[in-house]
């Protein structure tokens, strides 16, 4: 059962993200981890542009739109053909992630934004010009203006998982040194425990991280993106997480469920499953309704 008054406040939404993270810099001040400490720093204050970025700050969208002139008409906001900005040194998929290496607290506002957000790629016009060009008349799209369309949606993702490797960060250190609350913490294994807790950030057993050059702040690229779950999956998860949160001392209850989200379709999804349903065994009368698509993510 978690003792620590922090994890609860998080876990309910009670303290802020932000808030969270400061107080996780007087832990690794404790625990005289460098790294841990300069994560948090980052994750405060923002990303240097030779920094690498964790995998989880990325931001996903293959929604790319242009005005201009298509053949004879006139357009406005139209699809940009598949393949329309592929280039011998790059294709369009090359835009479709960026990692973000703005502080959270600009990430939080533009996931609460009410708007969508645009990246210009209006250089790109004369490719776009190139590739759809018609054999017969000699001219393609003639785009004024190009651009790529995030929704704040699209970074309410680098916001969950952030949230989700702090609550795990957390459960570690007080399953490491009992309760958190007056901030005292370390012993002998400090070195071991921050290891730990950077694979936990890093997501290392996956062997997973970010190169610099792929940072953006939606005026850059990056190369790859895995889509694990879907929209309606992801909003059956939400719907799975907060009725967990209505449970008394659920915490370790939704850890357990937010590792099933991050293992969705992937090798290990099995092991955490039954993890998961054997955490869950004492409250089926209220979660079985809601955790029926669960077995559609083994892969």
């Amino acid at each position: 059962m978690v003792k620590s008054k922090i994890i609860k406040e998080f876990v309910n939404e009670e303290i802020s993200l932000e808030k969270t993270l400061r107080r996780l810099t007087v832990f690794a001040n404790d625990l005289e981890s460098q790294d841990f400490m300069d994560w948090v720093d980052k994750e405060l204050s923002g990303y240097k542009e030779e920094d690498k970025l964790p995998d989880y700050r990325k931001v996903y969208s293959s929604r790319f739109f242009y005005s201009g002139i298509n053949g004879s008409f006139q357009v406005t906001n139209q699809p940009v053909p598949a393949g329309g900005l592929n280039h011998e040194k790059f294709d369009q998929k090359s835009f479709e992630i960026g990692f973000i290496g703005e502080p959270i607290a600009n990430i939080i506002v533009k996931a609460n934004a009410k708007n969508s957000m645009n990246r210009d790629l209006s250089p790109l016009a004369s490719i776009l010009e190139k590739n759809t060009r018609d054999p017969l008349f000699g001219v393609g799209i003639q785009a004024f203006s190009i651009k790529q369309v995030f929704e704040p949606s699209d970074f309410q993702g680098i916001v969950e998982q952030l949230k989700q490797r702090v609550l795990k960060i957390l459960l570690k250190l007080e399953k490491e040194y009992g309760n958190l609350d007056d901030f005292d913490i370390g012993g002998s294994d400090n070195q071991v425990v921050s290891r730990e807790l950077i694979q936990i950030i890093y997501n290392t057993t996956n062997n997973i991280e970010a190169s610099s050059n792929s940072k953006v702040n939606l005026n850059s690229t990056d190369n790859s993106i895995r889509i694990d779950i879907t929209q309606e999956e992801k909003n059956k998860f939400d719907e799975l997480f907060s009725e967990i949160k209505k449970i008394q001392n659920s915490e370790e209850l939704l850890s357990a469920a937010i590792e099933l989200k991050e293992a969705a379709r992937t090798e290990t999804f099995k092991d955490k499953y039954l993890n998961f349903m054997s955490n869950a065994a004492n409250h089926m009368t209220v979660l079985a309704p809601l955790i029926t698509f669960l077995p559609s993510l083994i892969k």
